[in-house]
């Protein structure tokens, strides 16, 4: 799969270049080309290498970006206007360039966007074309796990499909729970035979990228979850987590002071919101937040969050659905109870109740919480026991996964939802 997210990087280098040519030649071609190539390809390489990082981190280059559909589009669309930002920002604000191109900007924009298109159409086609369908094979498979299989297949954009378990020609065998009891002969044979053995919940924790936790065990965590502390991720991720929460501190002041200044005079009660959380190896710290409901509205106790609460006040409704109301966050993480990535952090009294409803509640916590994480930008804002089990699937898959480009692309992904106001 990275080598054919390399052709289609490769790929869209050329339409990048090409698009370019195209504009200069429609624009100019009854006067010297040479010049005007010349004049114009260095600032536009300089561009065009933030417009490719922007197309990784919306996940261009990932095995979804195989399959044109309308989150394609979407996603698509939404990188293109952030890169035209990105480019008037570049020509017209900081006068970094000689040139001011508009109607080039524009012709070049709208050729680029159409040959993007037609390359991934026929690149889609090609690369998925000639793709090996791995061949599947199931064992000991309960009628749950058989449901939940199927689901996840039909909803992966990995070519895949069922095979009966005595074809020979299958390339792996997934194992079920009973296979490990009632079928162990089989497992040997098949590895006897050089076929590939994968149980169940590693198999769906591939392709779903979130961990089932309704089906994992106890030892599946003991051999698959233990955790070597990377040090150089750990420190790299801290230094980070500094370096961007006073930058944003000091980007945000002004802001911040203006927020604080109209939630004073708009409703009673404190500016901050201050409120007790569990962080990480389980320690209680106090979370920080810009005060959007009224100072009654945990009057009778801790309250689940609700969409649409009529405990938030008209202030707060912008200020959630902006996400602004986190920034007083930017505190904890420069002290280092929280970082920009994790799972998000619950109240103690909400903890008693998930550790006794979910298996496993506790292992999110061998990491810090964060502002953002992997459930927030995989899973609708929820509050419930069953949204709490949803969210931890993709929560401990993060927990077992991570990694530094990967907290960037998850920064990345949750600055491209507050601008497209998706907030809660």
């Amino acid at each position: 799969m990275k080598f054919k997210a390399l052709l289609l990087l490769l790929g869209d280098i050329g339409v990048l270049y090409g698009s370019l040519a195209s504009t200069l030649y429609l624009r100019h071609r009854l006067v010297p080309f040479d010049d005007y190539w010349a004049h114009h390809v260095v600032p536009f390489s300089i561009i065009f290498v933030i417009w490719l990082a922007v197309f990784y981190f919306h996940d261009l280059y990932s095995v979804e970006a195989f399959r044109i559909n309308t989150k394609f589009f979407t996603v698509l669309v939404q990188a293109t206007i952030f890169n035209g930002l990105i480019a008037i920002s570049f020509f017209y604000l900081t006068g970094a360039f000689s040139i001011t191109p508009k109607t080039n900007l524009v012709i070049f924009s709208a050729f680029f966007f159409l040959l993007f298109i037609a390359f991934r159409a026929l690149s889609a086609d090609v690369i998925r074309g000639k793709e090996h369908c791995k061949r599947l094979a199931f064992l000991g498979l309960s009628d749950f796990e058989e449901n939940l299989v199927r689901e996840a297949i039909s909803e992966s954009v990995l070519p895949m499909i069922e095979v009966p378990f005595n074809d020979y020609y299958f390339d792996a065998l997934i194992a079920g729970q009973k296979a490990y009891t009632a079928d162990q002969k089989d497992l040997y044979e098949s590895v006897v035979r050089g076929r590939e053995v994968t149980d169940l919940v590693s198999f769906l924790e591939a392709i779903t990228n979130k961990i089932p936790i309704t089906l994992a065990s106890t030892d599946w965590f003991i051999n698959k979850f233990a955790l070597v502390q990377d040090r150089e991720y750990v420190l790299v991720k801290r230094i980070f987590d500094v370096f961007l929460s006073v930058g944003f501190l000091i980007f945000f002041a002004l802001p911040m002071l203006i927020i604080s200044t109209i939630i004073k005079l708009s409703s009673h009660g404190p500016v901050l919101y201050k409120q007790t959380r569990t962080g990480k190896n389980g320690i209680s710290y106090v979370l920080y937040k810009f005060r959007s409901m009224t100072i009654d509205a945990e009057i009778n106790g801790a309250q689940w969050s609700q969409k649409n609460d009529n405990r938030v006040t008209k202030i707060g409704k912008i200020l959630r659905h902006t996400h602004l109301d986190e920034l007083p966050q930017l505190w904890n993480i420069l002290v280092g109870e929280m970082s920009f990535v994790g799972p998000r952090p619950e109240r103690p009294e909400m903890i008693s109740l998930l550790n006794t409803e979910i298996p496993f509640y506790s292992l999110r916590h061998l990491v810090k919480p964060g502002v953002t994480g992997w459930a927030q930008i995989n899973y609708p804002y929820g509050a419930s026991v069953e949204d709490a089990k949803n969210k931890l699937a993709y929560d401990l898959y993060y927990v077992k996964h991570r990694a530094f480009f990967w907290d960037i692309r998850i920064i990345v992904k949750t600055l491209a939802t507050m601008v497209r106001g998706e907030g809660r």
